[in-house]
């Protein structure tokens, strides 16, 4: 819930924002686009289904979400800092997540 706050009240307060600021390289524009590559991202998120098993005590196990949490906020207040410019124009195929296209691209 805390990450959807952050991100969500940033991206609201942001998309009033018409200054953007450059952040990618000229050289970052030649490599591909692949839709399909957003799961090797998204599998960072299995490694949380180990947290209860790895850290055995509840004071780990907060530090742990208190961590992620701060990270989570520092990030917020980066993104509102600094607007970044979008590097490529918004995709219109999405390889083999067409279903998705329409909630992320309007």
């Amino acid at each position: 819930m805390w990450f959807v706050f952050v991100y969500g009240g940033c991206d609201a307060i942001t998309a009033h924002r018409v200054a953007r600021v450059r952040i990618h390289l000229d050289s970052e524009l030649s490599i591909p686009f692949i839709p399909e590559t957003v799961l090797i991202y998204m599998s960072l998120y299995v490694l949380f289904i180990g947290a209860p098993f790895i850290l055995r005590q509840r004071q780990e196990f907060l530090a742990l979400a208190l961590t992620l949490n701060s990270v989570i906020l520092v990030a917020g207040m980066a993104f509102l800092l600094v607007p970044a410019q979008l590097a490529f124009p918004r995709p219109i195929d999405l390889g083999a997540f067409p279903i998705c296209s329409d909630s992320l691209i309007g």
